[in-house]
C-alpha cells in the first residue's frame, strides 16, 4: 500500500500576518450567500424536471406504473427476480429457489410440485445458465431427497397470511440435475470425495456459482456443501459428454484463529486452481480480525483434465503472513 505523503511546505521568508475578525466575518457571510444561491438553483432544476415527468407521462393520466410504482427490467443484471423470471420463461413450471442452509443437520421444506422434480423433494436451487458454450440455457436444479416423518422438534416456520406452521422433513441425499433445452434429464448425487476413492454422501447443497474455470468450452458449477462456525466446504461439477461429473477434489475456505483455508481459479495452459491452508505458528498482532504473524502455508496446485482435477505441485513454507482466507474471483466470477 502507497501513502499518501503531503505537500512539503517552503519556507517563503514571510510571516503571515491573521486576518482580522471582520474580513472573516465578511467571508464567511459570503460563503453563506453562495450556498443559498446553489441550493435554490438546484430546487428550481429538480421542479423544472418533475414538471418534464409529468409531461412525458401524460399529466399524471395513468400512462406508467400505478401510484407511480417503478416497474424493474426483466433482463439479466436485476437482482434475484430477474432469475426467477428467465427460469419460468425458459422452462415453464420450473419449481422455485426455497431458503435454507448447509449446515450439518439441515431440514427442508416440502416443495411445490413440479414435473422437473421427483416427488418429496426440498432444499431447492433453481437457475438457468449455459452449461455446454453453445448459447441455449439450461435449467440447473438442485434439490435434496427429503421423506417424512415432520421434524417436529424444529422451531416451526411460517408464511403468508393467515399464519401457517410449515412442515420440515430431514433432508438424506442431495442431487443436482440438468435439464437441457430439448427436455433431456441429467441427474447426479452429490458426493464428497474422500481419501482412497471413498466418497460420503451430501445432504443438502446450495449454488455458490456457475463460472467458465478452465480451458474447455462452458462453465463449470461450484456447489456449498457444507458450513460451520469455522469455515465452508464446496465441490464442482461439469456437464462433460451428456454426463454430470465431479472435479474429484473438495475446496475450503475460512477458518479458525490457528488453522485457514482459500482457493481461486486461474488462467492458463492448462488452467488452474491453487488451494492455500495456513497454519498459524506464532502470531503478532491482530489486523482486521486477523493473525499476522509466522504461518506454514501449503500452496497445492491443481490443474484441470478435461472435468476433473489432478494435483500438479504442494509446496509447503514458513513465512510471515497475513492469510487470505477466501474464495477468488476467478472462481465465482469466470477467468
Amino acid at each position: 500500500m502507497t501513502t499518501q505523503l503531503p505537500p512539503r511546505e517552503r519556507d517563503t521568508g514571510v510571516e503571515r500576518v491573521p486576518d482580522s475578525p471582520d474580513v472573516l466575518f465578511e467571508e464567511a457571510r459570503r460563503r453563506r450567500r453562495r450556498r443559498w444561491v446553489a441550493g435554490s438553483a438546484l430546487t428550481v432544476a429538480a421542479l423544472v424536471a418533475g414538471i418534464g415527468l409529468l409531461g412525458a407521462a401524460g399529466g399524471g393520466g395513468g400512462s406508467g406504473a400505478p401510484g407511480g410504482r417503478r416497474v424493474q427490467p426483466a433482463g439479466s443484471g436485476s437482482g434475484g427476480g430477474s432469475a426467477r423470471t428467465n427460469t419460468s420463461r425458459l422452462f415453464p413450471g420450473a419449481p422455485s429457489t426455497q431458503p435454507h442452509g448447509v449446515y450439518p443437520g439441515t431440514a427442508c421444506e416440502l416443495a411445490p410440485r413440479s414435473r422437473y422434480l421427483p416427488e418429496w423433494s426440498g432444499c431447492v436451487t433453481a437457475t438457468v445458465a449455459d452449461l455446454t458454450g453453445n448459447g441455449r440455457a439450461d435449467l440447473v436444479l438442485i434439490y435434496s431427497r427429503i421423506a417424512p416423518p415432520a421434524l417436529h422438534g424444529l422451531p416451526p416456520r411460517s408464511a403468508g397470511k393467515p399464519r401457517r406452521v410449515i412442515n420440515m422433513y430431514e433432508a438424506s441425499q442431495a442431487m443436482l440435475r440438468i435439464v437441457t433445452p430439448s427436455g433431456q434429464e441429467i441427474t447426479a448425487p452429490i458426493e464428497s470425495p474422500g481419501v482412497h476413492g471413498t466418497v460420503s454422501h451430501v445432504s443438502v447443497a446450495a449454488l455458490l456459482a456457475i463460472a467458465h474455470v478452465n480451458n474447455q468450452q462452458g462453465r463449470e458449477i461450484f456447489l456449498q456443501t457444507g458450513q460451520s462456525s469455522s469455515g465452508s466446504d464446496f465441490l464442482a461439477y461439469s456437464l462433460y459428454r451428456g454426463r454430470l461429473i465431479s472435479a474429484g477434489v473438495g475446496f475450503a475456505s475460512g477458518g479458525d484463529s490457528a488453522d485457514g483455508n482459500g482457493f481461486d481459479c486461474m488462467p492458463g495452459n492448462p488452467a488452474r486452481v491453487i488451494e492455500r491452508n495456513y497454519q498459524l505458528i506464532h502470531g503478532l498482532k491482530v489486523v482486521h480480525q486477523m493473525i499476522y504473524g509466522q504461518w506454514k502455508e501449503t500452496i497445492t496446485t491443481l490443474v484441470w483434465r478435461g472435468p476433473r482435477l489432478v494435483t500438479a505441485s504442494a509446496d509447503t513454507y514458513k513465512r510471515r503472513l497475513l492469510p487470505k482466507e477466501n474464495i477468488g474471483a476467478g472462481c465465482t466470477k469466470g477467468i
